[in-house]
């Protein structure tokens, strides 16, 4: 092989290396320690104790002075909005492994795993909360409701014990709130749902912005002005906690099963195609371990039990990219007379279409079960479509250039 192209292999297998090493071990450099990509992963509801609630979500009837009000299953629109509105909620509280689940046409499931919070019953009612928002003068009227706020924002004063939180205001709105206000000064009371939040001079609510003296009252403020409320009636249908299904030792015995299935991988296409065989071996490694440090460093993607059967999806995907593209390759070699380069270039107008297909589609589907499927199907179709994703890039950017080194007329590694 030319010094060139083994330098590259060389360089490409070293990087490969102690990015694995990084990944599986992590490392300790003087004070700073590195830990592994994979103790970062937040694990799946099935890995801790979680709590949950069921909510009926029904029609906003008010009933009649003395009278029950009639409950009906909420519209298509008003149940959409609430799933979405506790959704971005969890998501504005950076709040791992939460669960908002669709059952049928008029119930909602949330799950949220207990060590992620100080108290998760606390949690769930901030997230199911209907938080209808709205402001009075002090004759008692209504001056704006909160779907009049445009945006909000949470600010701490120079001490850090006293919370404002600001609000953009849409200007029509704005403007009927001056017409029913005689003095800027005048005190504008804030009700959520209601109840009494705080009070204050409206010009300081269109400047500073409401004070708060605890920091989670102003941050729930602030997040329930920029969701929204929730306009349908939700009843609580049932609530509890499930314990784990799966212990730590699961999921290290299910990682370790992945490890082996790269490897087991990896030593089949050296067997298969020799020289470039090592390229597919390190492009297999290569793509297991970017997702891995993909669920490591994202907080927000958490690996569940189905995860693990998505992981294996797409190191197959991986594999039939690199299977289609050394076999054109290896099969054009003995028959033209043409360069490695050659060879790869000419394989590559089938191969890459062929990789960029089944990555595509392999996406695509991931996406469709994502959204019609269940919060169960999500650990598998996440995973899926970031492995696939990873693989086409790794193909391209890395299987590709290395081939092209490591190969001569008979497909074996040049001298």
């Amino acid at each position: 092989m030319k010094t060139k192209n083994l330098v590259s292999l060389a360089v490409a297998a070293l990087v490969v290396v102690l990015l694995t090493v990084l990944c599986l071990t992590g490392v300790q450099l003087g004070k700073y320690i590195v830990i592994p990509a994979a103790d970062g992963i937040t694990r799946g509801n099935e890995f801790a104790t979680s709590a949950y609630v069921v909510l009926n979500v029904n029609e906003p009837i008010a009933a009649e002075e003395g009278e029950e009000a009639e409950k009906t299953p909420a519209s298509e629109e008003l149940y959409a909005k609430a799933v979405e509105i506790m959704k971005t909620r969890a998501s504005m509280l950076n709040l791992k492994g939460v669960y908002v689940m669709e059952q049928g046409d008029s119930r909602i499931r949330l799950e949220l795993p207990t060590e992620n919070v100080d108290d998760a019953s606390n949690v769930l009612y901030t997230l199911t909360q209907p938080c209808h928002i709205y402001f009075t003068n002090p004759a008692g009227e209504v001056v704006l409701e909160g779907e009049d706020i445009v945006s909000s924002a949470m600010n701490a004063d120079s001490t850090g014990t006293v919370y404002y939180v600001s609000m953009k205001v849409e200007d029509g709105a704005l403007t009927e709130w001056a017409n029913m206000t005689d003095d800027v000064n005048e005190t504008t009371s804030v009700y959520v749902d209601g109840a009494l939040l705080g009070s204050a001079p409206a010009s300081q609510l269109l400047s500073t912005g409401l004070s708060f003296n605890n920091l989670n009252m102003a941050s729930n403020f602030a997040m329930a002005l920029q969701t929204g409320h929730i306009e349908a009636s939700l009843e609580a249908a049932g609530s509890g906690t499930i314990p784990a299904a799966m212990t730590e030792a699961n999921f290290d015995a299910g990682m370790f099963a992945l490890a082996v299935l790269v490897a087991i991988a990896a030593i089949v296409m050296i067997i298969v195609f020799k020289g470039m065989g090592v390229v597919s071996a390190l492009s297999v490694v290569l793509s297991a371990v970017a997702v891995v440090y993909i669920y490591g460093l994202i907080p927000y993607l958490t690996f569940a039990a189905a995860s693990f059967f998505g992981f294996t999806a797409a190191i197959g995907v991986k594999v039939l990219c690199d299977l289609h593209l050394l076999g054109k390759v290896k099969g054009l070699l003995p028959e033209k007379d043409m360069t490695g380069a050659e060879a790869v270039r000419l394989a590559w107008h089938e191969s890459g279409l062929y990789a960029l297909e089944v990555s595509a589609v392999a996406i695509i589907v991931a996406l469709v079960a994502q959204y019609f499927g269940s919060a169960a199907v999500s650990g598998f179709t996440t995973v899926f479509a970031i492995g696939s994703f990873v693989a086409l890039v790794v193909t391209v950017l890395f299987t590709r250039p290395l081939v092209t080194c490591v190969v001569d007329k008979a497909g074996k590694l040049t001298d």
